[in-house]
């Protein structure tokens, strides 16, 4: 590997079979030997990896292969194909698992889910693809509540116009603020840019071979931008919350640059037609956006990257705190360094009846209270009851 400061992080490739879909049989696979072949070749220092449901072992035999190169884990919970339909409700997580949960030194970091692939068990009926919104929200939160602090949750990100499914980083921003204990990875930065009708088309109207001459590719660029922003938003402002850039587009490079928390994805084996044990499609997709925003860009986002990953939750949400107030180090010494417990009703009552000034006196005087506390008595009821 090179003799730098700092880790390559790929925080994007698929170990196995990964599923299929009603719209799409074709089989993706990569081998253990042609994964470590690309760990090797791409010069890949850390991996994110997305490995089957039931495939743990597989995971634990790369690691092997290859401990030159450290693997995160994230288990791909849905099915392979309809013969091999996950049930939603009775799936076990493997990062709950004592003996391969991170937690424990094991190597699984969490779950994958994607709105456009994989095949599912609900309610005695099979079918691909979920609903990362009101269709399948509620399972959604409850295997988030069910991980522990730090888990990964890495959600596929289509880019499709056709909005059924809340696939889109507004609705990951939603999960994070809700499970602020865990870490969401917003694959394909929001957009995977399928079929290259991201890029601005060469004409407004332009002539399809589906569609006659038509207004589409100038909308499909317009809502590739805008939903790429809206991944970058969610990123700039949420402490758990990172983009995956893989693929590259020239839009997708632009925006990398107004954005904190970005990572290089490869998405390896996708997009590799011949001979997966000597692609470089990392190298490759690292180059573009070395040639799009600059190499030191690149290697913050690899530090950063890394960082991400690795510090607990505590520290990421230290390193995100901001106040605009006049009273701004004061309050940040409180909200991050004191724990306290959320409000009780009355307490919220207490709270908005009071003036800026008795909530700064409320701040000040919360660090010299005593923090030994019965369950019923909480700091603000101390200090105003």
């Amino acid at each position: 590997m090179d003799n730098i400061d700092y880790k390559k992080v790929d925080i994007h490739t698929n170990l196995n079979v990964f599923p299929t879909s009603r719209k799409s049989s074709k089989v993706i696979e990569a081998t253990i030997e042609e994964m470590v072949a690309f760990e090797k070749l791409n010069g890949i220092d850390v991996n994110l990896v997305l490995y089957p449901r039931d495939g743990y072992d597989a995971l634990v035999e790369l690691n092997r292969a290859n401990p030159q190169c450290q693997h995160i884990g994230v288990q791909v919970l849905m099915g392979v194909d309809e013969a091999d339909a996950t049930d939603m409700v009775n799936v076990d997580l493997d990062v709950n698992d004592p003996s391969k949960s991170f937690v424990n030194g094991g190597l699984c970091h969490g779950i994958k889910i994607a709105s456009h692939r994989g095949w599912w068990l609900r309610d005695g009926k099979v079918n691909s693809g979920m609903c990362y919104g009101n269709g399948d929200g509620n399972q959604i939160n409850k295997w988030l509540n069910s991980m522990p602090e730090g888990a990964i949750c890495s959600m596929h990100m289509q880019g499709d116009p056709i909005n059924n499914s809340a696939s889109n980083p507004s609705q990951v921003g939603w999960y994070a603020h809700k499970h602020g204990d865990k870490r969401f990875i917003v694959n394909h930065a929001g957009d995977f840019g399928q079929g290259g009708f991201s890029n601005k088309p060469k004409k407004y109207n332009t002539v399809m071979r589906t569609r006659g001459l038509c207004y589409f590719p100038a909308y499909r660029h317009a809502h590739a931008m805008g939903i790429v922003d809206s991944a970058v938003a969610m990123a700039n402002t949420m402490h758990n919350v990172i983009l995956d850039t893989s693929v590259h587009y020239p839009y997708k490079a632009e925006a990398m640059a107004r954005c904190t928390q970005w990572a290089i994805g490869s998405d390896f084996p996708f997009l590799v037609k011949n001979n997966k044990d000597t692609s470089k499609l990392f190298i490759q997709q690292e180059n573009l956006f070395k040639r799009d925003v600059g190499e030191d860009a690149v290697i913050k986002a690899h530090k950063r990257t890394y960082k991400w990953l690795t510090d607990s939750m505590a520290q990421l949400k230290k390193d995100n705190e901001w106040y605009d107030g006049d009273d701004k180090e004061e309050y940040l010494a409180y909200a991050v360094d004191e724990p306290h417990p959320p409000m009780t009703s009355k307490e919220k009552e207490i709270w908005s009846k009071m003036s800026r000034e008795e909530r700064n006196e409320h701040k000040r005087a919360i660090k010299v209270v005593p923090t030994k506390q019965t369950p019923s008595q909480s700091k603000l009821e101390d200090i105003f009851s």
